[in-house]
């Protein structure tokens, strides 16, 4: 959780918003979901160009959806993702579901996905 609030500040990776690169992700079928990433081990297994702008983009969607409150609740835990359920009411998997749910209302244009895959490529990440 410590990831995704930095990147929550951070707003962006390589220029590009969080929110698009998680949304891009989805519809490349390249999205990691969030009661995944909640696993230290699994998140830093994958590529930091994955991990970082989703987890940046799901702390966004869980202050604007459920306010500072629950989320200082949860962050405030020894073991954030543990308490997960108990603060928002839903577990991870529900809560990725939610995410997913609201990610796929927005769009990204041809251009910026072709930018995403050809950063992805000059970093060796196949896109």
């Amino acid at each position: 959780m410590t990831e995704g609030l930095a990147m929550y500040f951070d707003r962006k990776w390589w220029g590009i918003e969080n929110l698009d690169w998680t949304g891009y992700y989805l519809k490349a079928g390249r999205y990691l979901p969030m009661g995944k990433l909640l696993d230290r081990e699994y998140f830093f297994a994958h590529d930091c160009a994955f991990t970082y702008p989703i987890v940046g983009a799901f702390t966004d969607w869980l202050l604007t959806v459920y306010g500072r409150e629950w989320y200082r609740e949860m962050y405030s835990q020894p073991n954030p993702a543990a308490v997960m359920e108990q603060v928002y009411g839903k577990p991870p998997a529900a809560l990725n579901t939610d995410f997913e749910a609201y990610v796929r209302l927005f769009r990204t244009d041809e251009a910026l996905e072709a930018r995403m895959e050809e950063l992805l490529r000059q970093v060796g990440v196949e896109a």
